[in-house]
């Protein structure tokens, strides 16, 4: 099955979700003050960095934390879409270990 929207729609309505300053990335800087909020210089732009180390916080939806149950009944565009963040997590992930360490925190 195709996604529902034009490419175009599509775009405009993904281009409203937000990438910063979201309800997890407030919490945990209530928790840890200190973090530094996203270095984009370091690889992948890791969302915080905390005593030297890059923290990720991965809602569970975008992240493919999803009950296979719901998995089943998504369209194949969201499948494939939850399919290639996996990827790009799996490979960011990698690195990190790689390097020295990586915090992912979901949610």
């Amino acid at each position: 099955m195709t996604d529902i929207f034009s490419k175009e729609k599509r775009s405009e309505i993904m281009s409203k979700i937000r990438g910063r300053d979201t309800g997890i990335e407030r919490d945990f800087l209530k928790e840890h003050p200190e973090a530094i909020p996203h270095p984009d210089w370091l690889p992948y732009r890791p969302d915080f960095l905390l005593d030297g180390k890059p923290v990720f916080l991965d809602s569970g939806f975008w992240h493919g934390y999803v009950s296979v149950k719901k998995y089943a009944k998504l369209p194949d565009y969201w499948k494939e879409k939850l399919f290639r963040n996996i990827k790009r997590d799996c490979v960011r992930d990698s690195f990190w270990e790689t390097v020295g360490g990586v915090t992912v925190i979901v949610r």
